[in-house]
């Protein structure tokens, strides 16, 4: 069972979730420069012993190659370099991220299946925050054995500190979505 809730801060023994909103001064004009600036595709991969699309398009920034993931791109676009330094600053990261995810959803159909952002490359704690741009969508996440969903409206930040295998999440399918744009940037952990 998945419970509707209105997040601001979660702390686990081993992780913390934050949502944050109003983080752009203007996520209208940033959703048109992302959208027709980066490289998006569709990538394929082994599932189950046979081939799949995923439901969502995407590109990489940095140095990061998720399983069936596009090759990262070799220059950040400017405007990613660009909300990634506004994010850190948002966060308080002296640095800007080692790495950049972006996924487009062109409608509610368009969707994320379950999956951690735990990657050995990313080192112990690291974060992960989360921007998102257009229409609102829910994520729900697995955290201590309970299902939570929730919305993200544009221009909301999503930030993950902490143990990311320990919270599994998706972005659901929906009937009444348009068009939405996340941004994903990474900082690789330190141990604590």
């Amino acid at each position: 069972m998945i419970l509707p809730i209105d997040l601001t801060i979660m702390k686990t023994q081993h992780l913390r979730i934050e949502l944050r909103h109003g983080i752009l001064e203007n996520d209208l004009t940033a959703i048109q420069e992302v959208d027709s600036t980066v490289s998006w595709v569709r990538p394929t991969f082994m599932m189950f012993g046979r081939q799949v699309q995923r439901r969502c398009e995407t590109a990489t920034f940095g140095q990061y190659r998720y399983r069936g993931g596009p090759s990262p791109a070799d220059k950040w676009p400017a405007i990613i370099t660009e909300i990634g330094a506004a994010v850190a600053e948002r966060i308080g990261k002296p640095c800007p991220p080692d790495i950049g995810v972006a996924n487009r959803y062109l409608s509610g159909q368009d969707a994320l299946g379950w999956h951690t952002d735990a990657e050995a490359s990313m080192g112990p704690n690291p974060t992960v925050a989360t921007l998102s741009l257009g229409a609102e969508r829910n994520i729900d996440l697995r955290v201590d054995g309970h299902g939570i969903r929730v919305p993200l409206a544009s221009n909301s930040l999503l930030i993950f500190e902490g143990d990311l295998a320990r919270v599994p999440h998706r972005i659901p399918p929906t009937n009444d979505a348009g068009k939405r744009i996340s941004l994903s940037f990474r900082w690789k952990g330190e141990s604590k």
